[in-house]
């Protein structure tokens, strides 16, 4: 049973954990991996986290299945201090599915029951020698042999209930606790497989395949720690303020809880369906399944997201709507990219920034209302985001991170970061790949039209005519190997 010595780094931001575990599946040895304050001002956490962890231990040589693959899982600094919309995690590895690196996103409460145990992020190497279930509490890493349990071979409603219940059974009481598992698709190594905490799906990638070649079935986390938060008075005022305004903002009070993802589908109207939302979640988004019986079964929204059902079928008129020529659009979109971003990466749901936007009926109306007003700003502040240091009324985050955390944050800063992990992302992605999965798309619908988008959107960004983020780009941007 290896434990961690916690040795607890003095860090002068609030929010975060100060540990990040690493655990060998082959060996059982457990470590702790190195995250410092100045990696937190450049890469936040989430999913930009995982990718400065990629970049640091991965050559583009490595396999997804493989001992040297690493499954890093990651939470945020607004993950467990009471923030909306603040138990998000994401999940990265080497992609069955693609070959290269994949970033998940995901909800449920997995996120902030790994905060619960004492960690901001869990990288897993190695391969367990026997189907395995992880179970961790506090410092205590246990690994339990999944076919002995039963828990081997079940679909993932009835292995997350095994789960709990064997936890239940072995501690004497109900245990409050988080859990990601794969399901058949996973064991099977079918490289669209995916995991689940709760109902959630990462969604993309085949990591679940990931998982289920490393023979582990299940992760179950638990523990009694809570992170500290800068000032709680001043966050309990905010958030309670930020609420009010998300439940009566028309796209997160009225359009998001009603529809979901399911108003791009042709048949939302008939299906069986239940809203409910992620842990801290005000907006209630996710709409998942119901059996006839009455159980709850996986979200709708991996389904909704299909080519077919969300009417995507012809790339030619897609690109028709995109207009490729409008310079003011992948402007606007490259802007917004960069801070939804950096939203993702402290914890919370992106649908956060909606907040920001105009109150319109819709999402199209909203973005068309905002880049009328922003119009002649936009590519100057995208050359120059630090010129975005004062807060604005409609963009509560900054003020979120100030109060949780202690971080100085700004819209500039958000977009700054956000350019820096969208960019990173990319750069592991293409050195596994060379920049084929842009290329795959090209050979589809209208070429020329989507080669032109391409060519804008990369320039703006200071990347390769290939898409691929420039040395020069990685160096604009403060990115190297290494603790910084």
């Amino acid at each position: 049973m290896p434990k961690h010595e916690r040795n607890d780094v003095m860090s002068k931001y609030s929010g975060y954990m100060d540990k990040v575990a690493k655990f060998d599946l082959s060996t059982g040895k457990l470590e702790t991996y190195p995250w410092s304050d100045k990696n937190k001002e450049l890469y936040i956490g989430g999913k930009m986290m995982a990718a400065k962890i990629l970049y640091d231990n991965l050559s583009g040589k490595e396999e997804a299945f493989s001992e040297e693959n690493m499954i890093v899982i990651t939470t945020g600094p607004l993950t467990g201090t009471g923030a909306p919309s603040s138990a998000r995690f994401d999940v990265a590895a080497i992609s069955p599915e693609t070959g290269a690196v994949e970033f998940c996103n995901c909800g449920g409460n997995f996120g902030y029951y790994l905060k619960k145990a004492g960690y901001d992020a869990l990288i897993l190497t190695g391969k367990c020698s026997e189907h395995s279930w992880l179970d961790i509490y506090n410092d205590s890493f246990v690994l339990h042999n999944a076919d002995m349990e039963g828990i081997w071979g079940q679909r993932v409603v009835e292995a997350q209930a095994a789960v709990r219940e064997i936890l239940d059974r072995d501690y004497g009481c109900r245990v409050k606790c988080g859990i990601v598992t794969i399901g058949t698709a996973g064991e099977e190594l079918r490289p669209y497989a995916d995991i689940f905490s709760q109902e959630r799906a990462t969604g993309k990638g085949g990591i679940g395949a990931v998982f289920g070649w490393k023979n582990l079935k299940a992760i179950a986390v638990a523990g009694n720690h809570r992170p500290t938060v800068k000032n709680q008075e001043k966050l309990t005022a905010w958030n309670k303020k930020w609420i009010d305004a998300t439940r009566s903002h028309a796209l997160t009070a009225k359009q998001l809880p009603k529809l979901g993802v399911t108003e791009m589908r042709a048949d939302a109207g008939e299906l069986n369906t239940l809203s409910q939302g992620c842990l801290s979640c005000p907006i209630k988004c996710g709409f998942a399944d119901v059996k006839a019986c009455g159980e709850v079964d996986a979200e709708r929204e991996q389904f909704g997201l299909l080519g077919g059902d969300v009417l995507a079928k012809d790339l030619d008129k897609m690109l028709v709507k995109m207009d490729a020529s409008d310079k003011l659009k992948t402007e606007f979109a490259f802007m917004m990219q960069n801070v939804l971003e950096s939203i993702s990466a402290t914890g919370q749901c992106t649908f956060t920034g909606l907040t920001a936007l105009p109150a319109e009926s819709s999402i199209e109306g909203a973005v068309g209302k905002c880049m009328n007003k922003l119009a002649p700003f936009i590519s100057f502040i995208n050359k120059h985001p630090g010129i975005m240091f004062f807060p604005l009324s409609a963009f509560y985050h900054d003020r979120e991170m100030k109060y949780a955390v202690g971080m100085k944050m700004n819209l500039g800063k958000y977009m700054r970061c956000g350019e820096r992990g969208y960019t990173l992302e990319k750069y592991m992605k293409a050195l596994f790949c060379d920049g084929e999965l842009c290329q795959c798309l090209a050979d589809e619908g209208n070429k020329e039209a989507l080669e032109k988008l391409l060519k804008a959107y990369y320039a703006i960004r200071s990347w390769s005519k290939e898409g691929v983020p420039t040395e020069a780009t990685l160096k604009k941007l403060g990115i190297k190997k290494g603790s910084n």
